[in-house]
């Protein structure tokens, strides 16, 4: 039987070695940053003003004991004193004012992930020790949710093809809707769409912190607010209390090196669910093997391409199945959409699919373009992108050709407003990095990075497993109580860590059915990583 080439790729080069030269050629386009603005200069401090909350919020389970508000921060930081906008603000009171610490900002993800309602989210979630030490602090970043949302007045289908799967009519055709995605959010946001960063939000988070009247905050972010953490943790160190960066990106892959990623990333991980759908094979029918499941999830996506379904086309299918790769609780609904593909069952393959690919708001979306075309220049060149993408769908067919695609940042027509906050060692030691080995979002790799540019400040956890998203999501004991030590305790490892695999019971108010569906809503939000 011939090797195919992308296992001939990862047998010269074991899991391991590819996230190593994933690392290397990440590192070598590292940008070296000029000192970033840190904070605004106000002639007081902000106040919250606090309210009612919105009504979706209000209609959400335990909404009672959230209180809501927003606090007024400059557009541009450069200039204080010009235009203004709201950021929505929410907080969970800890339950115990005699251990309490202080408070917990909340980031779910994204770009373009809504934060608001995250303490009721995390609240069912945490260990009761974790809510007793801290407020819980949600908010929607700039530019979404209740927060000044913004608009590119994409449709659905617009939407959806963000990430850039290769359009079935061929890449002058993608080429020419990516431009028009950029000719509708400038025609729409153009004059704040410059000022929907990273580092603004990050100095966003510091006006929330000096509203609120604490000295330092706590933080728990993942996937992109990884990131997010660590500007914030780079301009305002020393308001740093605990951080936890949750399945990171790479510090000096921002941005296109993280999306280029994703094929390696993608690879390492797909053999978790093709292995459990072997063993499932008596239910569901894919395969008695791994490599007779791999050859079904290449025969339904070709099947796609040749003959669409009404609700579901190839592309849609490879993007449901990458999105479903980020827990091993999504495996069953996962199999039973390959199931329904392969009968025709258009019903109930669409109705799986909507689980995993329902429409983000559109502000999401302008979110998602701002901080990713804005934060750092993308390439021009057309035919580099046309050649990363063969070579991405030579070297790792899974994700394919998408990986490598051209982005709407290729026709982003605004340089950045500043240069990318470096990631530095400077601050204290109070940032805990957990990753798992085979996340196919964020690649293990990133979060390795992450830790050599915080040098002394951080610590790596590394999880022998799956999926993205460790402290909460995924039921490791091992991590799970290395994070609640620190953020209850201050316990902070002399060293890295490593925890093998292993299932845990974790201790919070949601279990079973309401707590999957809890993990589902925060996934939801980490899109595209």
């Amino acid at each position: 039987m011939n090797v195919p080439r992308w296992e001939q790729y990862m047998r010269k080069k074991r899991p391991a070695g590819v996230l190593a030269a994933v690392l290397i050629a990440v590192s070598a386009t590292g940008l070296i940053a000029a000192p970033a603005l840190a904070a605004p200069v106000t002639a007081a401090a902000p106040t919250i003003q606090w309210g009612a909350c919105p009504p979706d919020i209000a209609a959400e389970p335990g909404a009672a004991a959230l209180q809501c508000g927003t606090i007024s921060v400059p557009l541009d930081y450069k200039r204080p004193s010009g235009p203004h906008i709201n950021v929505a603000v929410s907080k969970l009171t800890a339950t115990d004012k005699a251990k309490r610490r202080g408070v917990m900002l909340l980031n779910p993800g994204g770009p373009g992930g809504p934060g608001l309602d995250l303490p009721l989210v995390f609240g069912s979630l945490m260990p009761a020790s974790v809510l007793q030490s801290y407020d819980l602090i949600g908010f929607d970043p700039r530019g979404l949710g209740h927060s000044n949302p913004l608009t590119c007045g994409l449709s659905a289908q617009q939407q959806q093809n963000l990430i850039p799967y290769p359009s079935p009519d061929g890449f002058a055709a993608q080429v020419a809707s990516q431009r028009q995605v950029v000719q509708q959010c400038f025609d729409h946001s153009g004059a704040q769409l410059p000022y929907i960063t990273t580092a603004n939000t990050a100095r966003d988070m510091d006006q929330i912190r000096m509203g609120l009247g604490e000295p330092k905050i706590s933080y728990l972010g993942y996937s992109y607010g990884t990131y997010l953490g660590a500007v914030y943790s780079s301009l305002f160190a020393t308001h740093t209390d605990r951080i936890i960066l949750d399945s990171s990106v790479g510090s000096q892959m921002i941005w296109r090196n993280e999306f280029r990623a994703w094929g390696p990333s993608t690879e390492i991980r797909f053999p978790d669910f093709t292995k459990w759908a072997a063993a499932q094979n008596a239910t569901y029918g894919l395969g008695a093997t791994s490599d007779a499941v791999r050859a079904t999830y290449f025969r339904l996506a070709a099947k796609l391409d040749a003959h669409p379904q009404p609700s579901m086309t190839g592309n849609l299918f490879r993007g449901t199945t990458r999105g479903a790769l980020y827990n091993d609780a999504n495996f069953s609904a996962l199999a039973q959409l390959w199931q329904s593909v392969d009968k025709a069952d258009v019903v109930k393959a669409a109705k799986i699919a909507s689980v995993f690919d329902a429409a983000p708001d559109d502000s999401s979306a302008v979110v998602l373009l701002g901080v990713l075309c804005g934060d750092t220049t993308w390439p021009k060149s057309l035919p580099q992108y046309q050649a990363d993408s063969k070579h991405d769908a030579r070297l790792f067919p899974v994700s394919g050709a998408m990986a490598g695609n051209v982005w709407p940042c290729a026709f982003w027509p605004k340089a950045p407003t500043e240069p990318l906050v470096p990631i530095t060692s400077n601050g204290p030691s109070n940032i805990l990095v957990l990753q798992n080995l085979r996340d196919p979002a964020t690649i293990y790799s990133g979060g390795v990075q992450m830790r050599a540019s915080l040098g002394n400040r951080a610590r790596l956890v590394t999880v022998n497993q799956g999926g993205h998203g460790v402290y909460l999501l995924t039921p490791n004991t091992c991590a799970a109580n290395i994070a609640t030590a620190f953020l209850v305790d201050g316990t902070f490892p002399n060293t890295d860590k490593y925890c093998a695999a292993g299932n845990a019971q974790l201790q919070s108010k949601a279990t079973g059915a309401d707590r999957t569906q809890l993990i589902q809503q925060i996934e939801s939000r980490q899109r595209p990583f």
